[in-house]
């Protein structure tokens, strides 16, 4: 924990998100400050600047919009999340941090570690970037991609990029990093400076393996063939996916050095009660006896556990007690997950269903399902459940039914909203229930309209691009409606 000691302080305001809002223009300008610095340092930078926003903003917009959490009836920290009744201007702060901060900082070790031939560094900084990048084009759509973070060669006003083209570009990167020889003498161990494996070049090489089959997994809707393609080669190689969590266990309970998720949350705001349990997650949970659930949620201040309809934030005190209802269990030690170890399993064990992998799509899904429950402390409980109400054969159908909904389940264990959301767009699990959580013909685990929700029925589908975006750069496309589709959306 040491290390924590010499970055965190000045890495991990990042949890707010409130720097000064520019455009991409203004930060390209300097894309190094200082401007020659150690890969040693600059690789914990980037590196904790993208789980800054990937484990704490996108995490909370993603939990909410993946109806883990809903927001208060007597607070409004996310109403405009939760009714998607948000504007351009909310995310500038954000687009700034990851192109300025850890795109950045992670461009600046590509680079250097190329010059001297350290492809260990490379190697890391190449996955680190590319899971940013495709975690900003999932939720912008188009954004600048090869001409980004280059102001020191004049490029100001960055072109953008399809999110389709700079996916196979994602592919490309991650491809060219992994033929690097990592058995060379310019290699240096990255050691502390690494947050994740602690230099451990056999685990990054897992986790980029794992991050490309979820990139071809995106395919699966729209391009199946490629999906099948890419799988298939993957395969044929004979390479190794995660058997662990690819995450951030670097952080302590002190302002600024707390996980993001928690900072953002619970230490910053003047009340730790505004996300609550939604009754889309917690009433399966509940109605399955998962033990899970005491992980992902607190028993509320008046005692016991309960959840509140989805986006019913303007229900009165006086009929629905906030007190009465459960909110969202974070703890300031908690990691970021970049890729848990769960959903390795239920990443392998879809491209099995679908035909495309190799292994046992119920032995891979069985072992999502126990890896989630082991995560959360709860371990010898799977075992049951799979053998019961879990059962692959039958879990909401069974199949690919049955590992998407446990993967969603295990997403809000590891506080993956984001990315729950992305799945959820991307398959169409959990599937939306034709009727709100009041009817009594509502059916737990099916995700619901917000009661409050502002987009005529409609699920929001993306964040805006910045205002600071479409206002300075003339290359940035016009403005995308809330409910318009990702190129791979089912």
């Amino acid at each position: 924990m040491k290390k924590l000691k010499y970055y965190l302080p000045l890495l991990l305001t990042i949890g707010l998100l409130v720097s000064c809002e520019k455009s991409l223009e203004e930060l390209n300008i300097d894309p190094n400050n200082p401007a020659k610095v150690s890969v040693q340092l600059a690789l914990p930078a980037g590196t904790v600047s993208v789980a800054g926003i990937t484990g704490g903003r996108f995490a909370v917009i993603g939990g909410i919009w993946s109806q883990f959490y809903t927001q208060n009836n007597a607070s409004n920290q996310y109403k405009d999340i939760d009714a998607f009744y948000y504007t351009p201007s909310d995310f500038a702060a954000t687009w700034q941090e990851m192109y300025a901060g850890g795109l950045n900082d992670l461009q600046y070790v590509r680079r250097e570690a190329s010059k001297t031939g350290d492809w260990n560094f490379y190697l890391i900084a190449t996955t680190m970037q590319v899971y940013a990048f495709q975690n900003f084009t999932d939720v912008f759509g188009d954004i600048p991609f090869s001409e980004a973070l280059r102001g020191d060669q004049g490029i100001s006003e960055p072109v953008y990029e399809t999110s389709q083209a700079i996916y196979d570009s994602l592919i490309t990167r991650l491809d060219v990093a992994l033929s690097k020889d990592f058995t060379a003498s310019t290699n240096t161990n990255a050691g502390p400076a690494d947050f994740v494996f602690g230099g451990d070049m056999e685990k990054w090489i897992h986790f980029a393996n794992t991050l490309k089959l979820k990139i071809y997994l995106r395919y699966a809707e729209v391009n199946p063939s490629k999906a099948q393609a890419g799988i298939a080669a993957l395969n044929t190689s004979g390479v190794e996916f995660l058997s662990e969590d690819a995450a951030l266990a670097v952080f302590e309970d002190a302002a600024s050095k707390s996980n993001p998720f928690f900072e953002q949350d619970k230490r910053t705001l003047n009340t730790t009660q505004n996300l609550k349990a939604s009754r889309t997650l917690f009433d399966l949970l509940d109605q399955s006896g998962d033990q899970r659930k005491f992980e992902i949620y607190n028993a509320a201040e008046a005692g016991g556990y309960k959840a509140m309809n989805q986006g019913d934030f303007n229900a009165p005190t006086t009929v629905l007690a906030p007190l009465t209802i459960s909110t969202a269990k974070v703890d300031a030690l908690d990691p970021v997950y970049l890729i848990s170890e769960a959903e390795s399993y239920f990443l392998q064990a879809e491209a099995v269903e679908r035909g495309w992998g190799t292994g046992d799509a119920e032995a891979l899904y069985e072992m999502g399902v126990t890896a989630s429950f082991e995560q959360t402390g709860y371990g010898d409980d799977a075992a049951d459940l799979l053998a019961g109400e879990y059962s692959f054969d039958t879990y909401f159908g069974g199949g690919l039914a049955a590992i998407l909904m446990q993967k969603w389940i295990a997403f809000a264990g590891t506080q993956q909203g984001m990315e729950a959301f992305f799945d959820r767009m991307r398959t169409g699990y959990p599937e939306e229930s034709p009727v709100y959580h009041s009817d009594p013909a509502y059916e737990p685990g099916l995700v619901v309209y917000p009661k409050e929700g502002t987009t005529q029925g409609q699920f929001a589908r993306r964040l805006f691009l910045p205002d600071t975006e479409t206002s300075r750069n003339p290359n940035a496309p016009s403005q995308a409606n809330l409910w318009d589709p990702m190129w791979w959306h089912k």
